[in-house]
């Protein structure tokens, strides 16, 4: 099964327990999922890269400024600071 076939998959699941479990739908839905996994992909990555601020932001194509600003805008907290050139 293709990577992207399986993140797919998830969405779809994500969705449906979202419709589930969700009487009063806001009109939010795309903002809270974008949100979620942008932080999942961030988290993720860092975690990869053990903090490495330069090489996270060359490896999701994103300014080290951008990745600052996301990580305040998500309330990602960092552990361990490191912020070495790749």
């Amino acid at each position: 099964m293709k990577k992207s076939h399986q993140i797919d998959k998830e969405i779809q699941k994500a969705v449906k327990q979202y419709f589930k479990h969700t009487t009063r739908h806001q009109g939010l839905l795309y903002q809270e999922m974008i949100q979620q996994v942008e932080k999942a992909l961030i988290n993720s990555v860092l975690e990869q890269t053990q903090n490495n601020h330069s090489l996270c932001a060359h490896v999701l194509g994103i300014s080290r400024t951008t990745l600052y600003k996301k990580l305040n805008a998500l309330n990602i907290q960092i552990n361990t600071v490191i912020d070495e050139e790749h």
